[in-house]
């Protein structure tokens, strides 16, 4: 609930105990006698001695009151609030930044009510700054800060002696291949903390959210300003994902989807979790509260609100709650931190092809962690993209993660149209996929009107690499959505630059009859191919040949589908493409005679020559590129051809006489 907010005396208390816990750790991290090394010693030495005092006894006795290390972090991974809640804590001050006394803005990544909670703590009258008068004022020094900041990076990192969102059994640590195994005793384990049971056991999910934990903190500061945070951060991330490197290369029993779980613990909930620190808590509500009309199974809403940081459950008819939760969500990140958090959770997406089989397939609603981290990589390209961003970091990094997120989720439409009973299911994934279309297409759209290149004219080399490295993401989304079954729907979104097109069902148009009239996409990839720079035009062409392949698939299933309808036979077997006479001149008259025998289908495909010719006609002028030239003969040899065969035969006689030898040689 969000009771504690809304009461002064509660919240003062909630403030208090925060900070005490925050003074604890920064004590706990700056003890010598807690050092690793020390305490290694301490341990051995005491384990050699084989007669204790009564003294001694006495002392082992106390210490036994006080809870060990294993016994906290047990404790904190029991209790998903309290884990929660130091994950807040956390987070607070490791994206905390300096910020002037005269200023009233809160720093990015940070919400009102954290915030004031930490700058309104009672400073350390042991620590340098003695005299200041509260916990902001103490660490306004950049110092200070950083000095903080890599205290509570020792006490979060793995390979380090705290680790305090992880729990390392003796018996299981160093397997990988038990995280597999371990969700099927999942309901066998106890999932309370019993502080008189020193053998009790922690389920795979509470394991999974203080891994996912670790990293994303570690992920968060890799992209702090300062560089011995952003170094050291680095390393210990590093030192993590490579941690099971060649360990298990000799066991093949290891499942690949048990060695990510391994290293990033709960893979859905931590890219939900950084991509909400990237759009913002109020953005990332929005969409989650959207998404949840759409899923009525109590899993898949529990899947919605999956996080590492505290949930709120507020009543939305009271104003007062809806106030308190505001205070509660965090801005967006900066610039840099979204960055690294962007780029980790596209790594995620390429190295797991298994992140979004959370349940069964064959259920409708087992979509609910793609469709969740699509929408939110979605909202987050539209909220980076804003111009003047156009050589961003962050906008480069979720262009990479729009282009891994679409080779995903091609992956499950394709499988979703073999399966029967999940339309609605495939129904959410087209939508994503057509507004990543929508997405690429609105920064390629530039390039292709000659107004691209002019954008990094005036600026820096490595701002003009960015762009490059974006537009290369925005290809590579148009290729992955051309060569799978997306280029089959008959709203025909890869066609028309992701604008879904829909009408009347009363009509006896079939499925094809109005996606084939519309060729912007491909306009847009032949004015790419003619002006895109050197390094990026091979990109182009690759995005164009795809696109040629979808056509040819469309063609093919259309024209199959009009020779069923004229034969009325169901089962007759027709060539994949339609035949054409080896002189098109030959029965001119029988064609004009038969023209109004047609179909709906042959019809549509008529319009999509004639809008397809003066678009490769244009192509084939002299002034234009080599590399146009040659998508125009490919264009007109392997589907124009069969659509016009006249026009086709046209064009490939005027580009047989080209001044350049290979487009002149492949045309004749």
């Amino acid at each position: 609930g969000i009771s504690h907010i809304l009461d002064a005396s509660r919240k003062m208390r909630f403030d208090q105990t925060c900070h005490l816990i925050l003074r604890c750790l920064e004590y706990i991290s700056c003890n010598p006698l807690e050092k690793a090394a020390i305490r290694r010693a301490a341990d051995s030495s005491s384990s050699n001695v084989s007669d204790a005092s009564s003294n001694n006894m006495n002392e082992t006795s106390a210490e036994s009151a006080v809870p060990s290390l294993k016994e906290t972090k047990r404790a904190i991974l029991s209790n998903p609030v309290v884990g929660a809640a130091l994950f807040e804590i956390f987070s607070d001050v490791l994206l905390y930044t300096p910020v002037s006394a005269a200023s009233s803005l809160i720093p990015y990544g940070m919400s009102t009510s954290g915030y004031q909670r930490l700058i309104n703590g009672a400073a350390s009258g042991k620590m340098v700054g003695g005299n200041s008068k509260n916990w902001k004022e103490e660490f306004a020094s950049r110092a200070r800060l950083r000095e903080l900041k890599l205290k509570m990076l020792e006490l979060i990192a793995p390979c380090r002696r705290f680790a305090l969102f992880l729990f390392d059994d003796e018996k299981s640590s160093d397997d990988a291949s038990k995280v597999a195994t371990s969700e099927k005793v999942e309901n066998e384990c106890s999932s309370q903390y019993n502080p008189t049971d020193n053998g009790a056991l922690l389920s795979s999910k509470e394991r999974a959210m203080g891994i996912s934990r670790t990293v994303a903190l570690m992920v968060l500061l890799t992209g702090d300003s300062d560089p011995d945070v952003k170094s050291k951060a680095e390393s210990y991330l590093r030192a993590h994902m490579d941690s099971y490197r060649g360990k298990d290369a000799e066991k093949s029993e290891v499942d690949e989807s048990s060695l990510h779980d391994a290293l990033l613990g709960n893979s859905a909930a931590m890219a939900q979790s950084l991509l909400t620190l990237v759009i913002g808590g109020v953005a990332s509500i929005s969409v989650t509260n959207r998404l949840m009309s759409q899923y009525k199974l109590e899993r898949s809403v529990d899947t919605l609100k999956l996080g590492l940081s505290v949930s709120y459950h507020v009543d939305n008819t009271m104003e007062t709650h809806q106030k308190a939760l505001l205070s509660c969500c965090r801005k967006k990140v900066d610039e840099f931190t979204s960055a690294k958090a962007l780029k980790f959770v596209a790594k995620m997406l390429e190295e797991n092809p298994k992140l979004f089989h959370l349940s069964d397939l064959q259920i409708d609603e087992s979509d609910v962690a793609a469709v969740s981290i699509g929408s939110l990589t979605l909202s987050a390209f539209g909220d980076l993209r804003q111009p003047g961003s156009s050589g961003s970091a962050a906008v480069e990094s979720v262009a990479s993660l729009l282009n891994a997120l679409c080779l995903r989720l091609t992956m499950f439409y394709d499988a979703r149209m073999k399966q029967s009973g999940v339309e609605t299911s495939r129904a959410r994934i087209r939508q994503i996929l057509a507004k990543s279309m929508v997405q690429a297409s609105a920064v390629l759209a530039p390039m292709s009107s000659g107004h691209g290149g002019s954008s990094t004219m005036g600026s820096s080399a490595k701002t003009a690499n960015t762009q490059l490295d974006i537009r290369d993401h925005c290809y590579g989304v148009v290729c992955t959505l051309a060569r799978s079954t997306f280029c089959l729907d008959e709203r025909g979104a890869l066609y028309d630059c992701g604008n879904s097109r829909s009408f009347p069902e009363n009509t006896n148009q079939t499925h094809f009859n109005r996606t084939l009239k519309s060729i912007s996409t491909a306009s847009m990839l032949f004015g790419c191919v003619a002006n895109e720079v050197e390094m990026l035009r091979p990109r182009a062409t690759s995005a164009l040949d795809a696109l040629l392949s979808a056509y040819v698939r469309v063609v093919t299933s259309t024209s199959e589908n009009a020779r069923r309808i004229d034969d009325g036979k169901s089962n007759t077997k027709t060539e994949s493409i339609p035949t054409t006479s080896t002189n098109p001149w030959a029965d001119i008259r029988i064609n004009d005679a038969v023209v109004d025998k047609k179909n709906d289908n042959t019809k549509e495909i008529d319009g999509l020559s004639r809008s397809l010719a003066p678009l490769l006609w244009t192509s084939s002028r002299r002034s234009q590129p080599k590399s146009s030239r040659l998508a125009a003969v490919r264009w007109s040899n392997e589907l124009l051809i069969h659509l016009d065969a006249k026009n086709a035969i046209h064009l490939l006689c005027f580009l047989s006489g080209d001044d350049d030898a290979t487009v002149s040689m492949i045309a004749k």
